[in-house]
Order: structure tokens, then C-alpha cells, then sequence
């Protein structure tokens, strides 16, 4: 999904989950599910205040 973010022209790209679960794991219990969900947000708002000069993907 990078590359089709990247060719869409976006200015932050964030890598999450797979493509059936983009954000989110059915085979995680519930507590691994609300932890990781937490870090894919904490990340994205990491990504947001991030200053950019041109377009860059985050891991």
C-alpha cells in the first residue's frame, strides 16, 4: 500500500497493519489488540507533528 500512497502524491506515508487487517489482528487476544492499536495511534500522531521538507514513509 506504500507505493500506492506514494504515486497519490501523500506527504506522510505510516506502514500499519496487512491489507485485510490494516489495522488490526484477529489472532492477537483482546489486550495485545488494544496495546497494539495504541502504538499504530501513537505512531500516527508522532507522524503528524513530524516537520517535513517532502514527502517521507515512516516505519
Amino acid at each position: 500500500m506504500t507505493a500506492m500512497a506514494q504515486s497519490a502524491g501523500a506527504n506522510r506515508i505510516m506502514s500499519a497493519g496487512r491489507i485485510p487487517h490494516p489495522v488490526g489482528d484477529p489472532l492477537r487476544s483482546p489486550e495485545e489488540e488494544f496495546a497494539w492499536r495504541q502504538g499504530v495511534v501513537r505512531r500516527a500522531l508522532e507522524t503528524l507533528a513530524t516537520p517535513l521538507e517532502q514527502a517521507r514513509v515512516f516505519p
